[in-house]
């Protein structure tokens, strides 16, 4: 499960959460839609889970600054993390939070704007 719920959080962070379709999220977690309904609920409990799991994994490195004695230690640590996530090719890169939204942003803006024209 742990495995399944690794790969779905991929796609969201590459894809954001409007453009991971079910299918994409099911092939990629290797399970079809039932079992995907039955362990994780819907796509946006899916979508919550795989935030869950992305501040507990990629993100764990903030909560590790946060407990350094000072605050220079605290910022050496928070950028230090974010240079290594970043340098990370195997995962996606960015923000999985901010990433998701600016997308969709960007989706709602063009859509809006086809009906302004």
């Amino acid at each position: 499960m742990d495995e399944a719920l690794d790969r779905a959080l991929e796609v969201f962070w590459a894809r954001g959460y409007e453009g991971a379709t079910l299918p994409e999220l099911t092939r990629a977690m290797g399970i079809n839609r039932p079992s995907l309904y039955a362990a994780f609920g819907n796509k946006e409990q899916l979508f919550r889970k795989g935030v869950d799991r992305y501040q507990t994994g990629p993100m764990s490195f903030l909560t590790e600054a946060l407990r350094k004695p000072t605050a220079r230690a605290v910022v050496e640590a928070i950028f230090s993390g974010f240079v290594r996530m970043q340098r990370d090719r195997a995962k996606a890169r960015g923000c999985l939070v901010v990433s998701g939204h600016s997308r969709a942003a960007r989706r709602r803006r063009r859509c809006a704007g086809s009906w302004l024209n």
